[in-house]
């Protein structure tokens, strides 16, 4: 049985709409749905990847709010219902004060 991911802490690089489609990567036809999708790198991951996850379709608008005036880099915790995220909590925006001053 895989363990299911229910929270994370996260590291946000860039927050981004996607456009449905497909493509043949690895010789396997690979599609994929319109989402809002949150990139960066969960920090309890020691893999070099980085991640991006899907917004549930119904969040999307309170979680683009909540995330509007952070920079990247922002320390957010993220809670999953399945493969997508269903609530953002912004923990620490360390880089703003930097930007704010230039």
């Amino acid at each position: 049985m895989r363990k299911r991911m229910t929270d994370t802490l996260f590291c946000l690089w860039d927050c981004r709409d996607r456009v449905a489609g497909s493509a043949e990567i690895d010789g396997k036809l690979i599609n994929w749905d319109d989402a809002y999708l949150l990139i960066g790198v969960p920090i309890e991951h020691t893999s070099n990847r980085i991640y991006k996850y899907p917004v549930a379709p119904d969040r999307v608008d309170m979680i683009r709010k909540k995330l509007a005036t952070v920079c990247w880099g922002t320390l957010i915790q993220l809670t999953f219902s399945g493969k997508e995220v269903i609530e953002v909590e912004v923990l620490c925006d360390w880089l703003s004060s930097i930007y704010d001053n230039e």
